[in-house]
């Protein structure tokens, strides 16, 4: 009696410290594998940094060093960028380019910087079609009534009918953008597409 009495306190005792062990053990298991992770492209150092966050708070003897690898890991990411454009020499077609691209640069994750960016988004342009300057006329027939006091004092309406023109004027642009943007420290395209801008001006 007394020997399957203390079999059970000796398995109730092991679960115990199996249990309390395979947290910590699966943890310094998982920042080994997370530590041997390469860290060469902009992917890599992404999914890297991701990794380290994910395993942060599991074990706390082990969050200080993996804070401080997650922290090195987000230093090494590329932050700051900036562009050119290596196609289309027509001024007017590149200010056109710039101001279509102008949202995504200001407003994105990287900080725009002339200094050693970290990447460059170049942009080739390619015009695809162009129509300049087309001037449409239309003319409208109106009447305009005017009440007047004749001079025998009484009221009259005099009519005048009357042409009016509007003349349209505007000009269309279609230009062919490719963009590729490249990471300055390991030469990676971290991302690369084309997409098609339609541009028109409407004067009246």
């Amino acid at each position: 009696m007394n020997y399957k009495k203390y079999l059970l306190i000796f398995l109730s005792i092991f679960i115990l410290i199996a249990c309390k062990k395979l947290p910590e053990n699966n943890t310094r298991s998982n920042y080994e594998k997370v530590k041997a992770m390469k860290e060469d492209t902009f992917r890599e150092k992404v999914a890297k940094y991701l990794a380290y966050a994910k395993i942060l708070n599991d074990d706390e003897e082990l969050r200080a060093t993996v804070l401080a690898e997650r922290d090195r890991m987000e230093a090494k990411i590329e932050k700051t960028m900036d562009y050119r454009i290596i196609g289309g020499n027509d001024e007017l077609l590149n200010i056109m380019i710039a101001e279509n691209y102008k949202g995504y640069i200001e407003h994105n994750p990287f900080t725009k910087t002339k200094d050693n960016p970290d990447t460059i988004l170049e942009i080739t342009a390619k015009l695809v079609e162009y129509s300049p300057n087309k001037i449409e006329e239309k003319k409208y027939q109106n009447d305009f009534e005017e009440i007047y006091t004749d001079e025998n004092g009484k009221e009259a309406t005099n009519k005048v009918k009357y042409v009016k023109t509007h003349f349209f004027k505007s000009s269309y642009a279609k230009v062919k953008v490719k963009y590729k943007f490249i990471s300055t420290l390991t030469g990676e395209v971290i991302l690369q597409g084309d997409k098609i801008i339609d541009n028109e001006e409407y004067t009246y």
